[in-house]
């Protein structure tokens, strides 16, 4: 396969998120309602197209040590990081690399752990075809390591799926501040035996822990917070609950980062669903760098182009070459 080849190829793929077809051979019918977009007629014929979509192999270890080299050089973390999960819909319910999780709108799905910078912009995303699957602090702990600049020392901000002591404790040993929204079990001698024994709608409850601050607070659901970034001492008087909202002000305002980002991601992405996991993760990937594309182009300040103008002008420039 060319170059020229890949660029046209990634074109086509592009109008397929844009126009959100569900089915590939739209792109070339002739009769009925038929597509026209830019390029369409430099584009690659509709047998070349399907050759690769169903063919086109990668490593995926080589893969994903591109993209995140990619992804964490494009910009720093700068205040805080976000770490949630990024999924991919998946057709099958069996397969050795699904995750499934009733809680999420795509039950079955391929999923990697994502890291948001404070930007918006995804810094980081894991490797979905590993095995044996790691456990989730040790993929947040290895992307750390990995990638995540020596010199810099991000907030790190999670829920509930990646907060624990065991995590908290391995980023104190790091460096890097934190804020972990751990489950009411976890760990059950700070939250389930003390702190959340009466969880209190009239304001939080605090307690300290090895270093750092457990708190929790009762609103629409339970928080349960460990975090480096706050200390509690004494006070002289009573302190209003406006006053004492500093660690849940700073877990909501970030923790939705990747949120934003995956909701911009499912914009403007290929519905088409594919019969094999590695085609249908690559589609992911592309999808991620186009979105990030798009944030960076706003961060720049290069042009106004709304995001549908925007991967249109990209997918006519790679299937005319210009």
């Amino acid at each position: 396969m060319s170059e020229m080849d890949l660029d046209k190829y990634v074109g086509h793929l592009i109008i397929l998120m844009a126009q959100g077809l569900r089915s590939i051979d739209t792109l070339w019918d002739t009769e009925g309602f038929t597509v026209q977009y830019p390029g369409k007629e430099q584009g690659l014929p509709h047998y070349r197209f399907m050759a690769l979509y169903q063919k086109l192999a990668y490593d995926p270890i080589t893969l994903s040590h591109l993209l995140n080299t990619s992804l964490s050089s494009t910009v720093t973390p700068r205040s805080s990081i976000t770490v949630d999960e990024t999924r991919r819909k998946r057709k099958t319910r069996g397969g050795l690399f699904i995750v499934h999780n009733p809680k999420k709108p795509d039950k079955y799905a391929l999923e990697g752990i994502s890291i948001a910078a404070s930007c918006g912009l995804l810094y980081y995303i894991s490797n979905p075809f590993l095995h044996p699957k790691p456990t989730a602090t040790r993929e947040v702990l290895a992307a750390l390591d990995g990638y995540l600049p020596t010199w810099a020392r991000p907030h790190l901000v999670a829920d509930r799926r990646f907060g624990s002591l065991l995590l908290a404790r391995e980023l104190q040993s790091r460096g890097i501040p934190f804020t972990l929204n751990c489950k009411r079990n976890t760990p059950s001698t700070i939250f389930k035996d003390q702190l959340c024994k009466e969880p209190q709608r009239s304001g939080p409850s605090f307690a300290k822990v090895d270093g750092m601050v457990a708190v929790t607070l009762k609103v629409e659901h339970t928080y349960c917070l460990l975090t480096s970034a706050f200390s509690i001492q004494p006070a002289p008087r009573h302190i209003l609950l406006g006053e004492r909202a500093g660690p849940f002000d700073l877990y909501r305002h970030n923790n939705r980062n990747i949120d934003r980002f995956n909701q911009l991601l499912q914009s403007y992405h290929n519905p088409h669903r594919h019969g094999f996991d590695l085609p249908s993760w690559l589609d992911q990937v592309i999808a991620i760098c186009l979105t990030n594309a798009y944030l960076l182009s706003g961060i720049a300040g290069i042009g106004s182009a709304g995001h549908y103008e925007f991967l249109m002008s990209i997918s006519e420039a790679l299937l005319t070459g210009h």
